[in-house]
């Protein structure tokens, strides 16, 4: 398990190259209650390739979390942090110009944390799987719920 404080933020403040780039590669966002669904294309001068790897760029697996991050954050128009990474699972890369299938699922715990479930797929294929604790707040604060409700 690691602590996301030190890997990514996607808050509403985050203006970072990655995120701004993250957020431009995502498409429409489908929803219904508890539900999340966008797609995703990198295009070659995503910053994420640059050195990872010269020649075969590959999509570095912190970006895939950080785009569920933007992801939930753009649906609930507030901010999110990763609080924690409980698993995560890459089965095959991806690289530029391929369209990756996110589907999220948020729910509150018996503790009053979000969880955030994962699935990212190419085509038919399930390429990674992560579950993510995350605190959702207000505009420039961190720490309510999904629904609105403090935490």
């Amino acid at each position: 398990m690691s602590n996301g404080r030190d890997l990514v933020h996607a808050d509403g403040g985050s203006s970072s190259p990655m995120a701004e780039q993250i957020r431009a590669a995502m498409g429409a966002i489908t929803s219904e209650p508890g539900e999340l669904r966008a797609s995703f294309t990198f295009g070659p001068d995503f910053v994420g390739f640059q050195g990872h790897f010269p020649g075969r760029p590959i999509l570095p697996g912190v970006c895939e979390v950080q785009a569920a991050l933007l992801l939930v954050e753009a649906h609930l128009h507030r901010p999110v942090r990763l609080r924690q990474i409980e698993r995560a699972r890459f089965s095959a890369p991806a690289t530029c110009g391929e369209r990756l299938d996110f589907h999220c699922t948020t729910k509150v715990d018996a503790a009053g944390e979000t969880v955030v479930r994962t699935i990212v797929r190419r085509g038919e294929a399930t390429i990674a799987r992560f579950r993510l604790r995350v605190a959702v707040g207000l505009r420039g604060t961190v720490g309510g719920t999904v629904d609105g409700a403090a935490g």
